[in-house]
């Protein structure tokens, strides 16, 4: 008997669980359907003019990023879960361009002065030069990569290159876990037990995102 309620409420959470995972789809969906009239292309062509409205673009974007941060997107079945940062980084560097790289740099240097910008509400060059620091170096360079190849704007073009922002971020934060915590078991310290939740992040900015600037 005790058995049965065990069961049954295991069917319960996990049915909770996919809910929330339809509910998190459903306004990514909203979310695209309501920017869809502005348009990557129009805010840049508004701003690209102006040195002052680039800037403060860039600085909005950052605390968006910031704001990314602190989400995090449950998983069923006990993996890992997402945050929303590591979506909005391929994201935003597929829609806005090197824009977004500005504004990453720009997420990455308040967070190292020490404001709580980076996952945990954390901050400070201790969080910089710590075990995870190199995820942090990774997707600024994750996301330059995206900017640069922007002439791969095909869907096969934009699943390379979201493939490779996650090949960067995991070289780069795998190199300096490799340098702090010498260990045999860093893959999975740092790399497998995000798989999963990297290729649910991959499909869902591919799907996002038609077509890079």
């Amino acid at each position: 008997m005790l058995t049965r309620k065990k069961q049954i409420m295991r069917s319960s959470n996990n049915k909770r669980k996919f809910y929330c995972i339809y509910k998190i789809a459903k306004t990514i969906k909203s979310f695209k359907e309501f920017i869809k009239p502005l348009g990557a292309d129009v805010i840049l062509q508004k701003i690209q003019y102006s040195n002052t409205k680039t800037f403060l673009f860039c600085l909005m974007l950052s605390w968006i990023y910031a704001t990314g941060s602190q989400l995090i997107i449950p998983v069923p079945f006990g993996l890992v879960p997402i945050t929303m940062q590591t979506l909005l980084f391929p994201c935003a560097a597929l829609m806005f361009g090197w824009h977004a790289v500005y504004a990453y740099w720009l997420y990455y240097m308040q967070g190292a002065l020490g404001l709580p910008f980076f996952t945990g509400f954390q901050g400070g060059p201790l969080k910089i030069f710590g075990p995870t620091g190199g995820y942090l170096l990774g997707f600024g360079l994750g996301m330059t990569f995206i900017a640069s190849t922007n002439k791969f704007s095909g869907r096969l073009g934009i699943l390379f290159r979201l493939i490779m922002f996650s090949v960067i971020q995991f070289s780069f934060g795998l190199l300096q876990l490799t340098l702090l915590i010498p260990t045999n078991n860093i893959l999975e310290m740092g790399l497998y037990p995000f798989l999963i939740g990297d290729l649910i992040k991959i499909s869902i900015a591919w799907l996002f995102t038609k077509k890079s600037n």
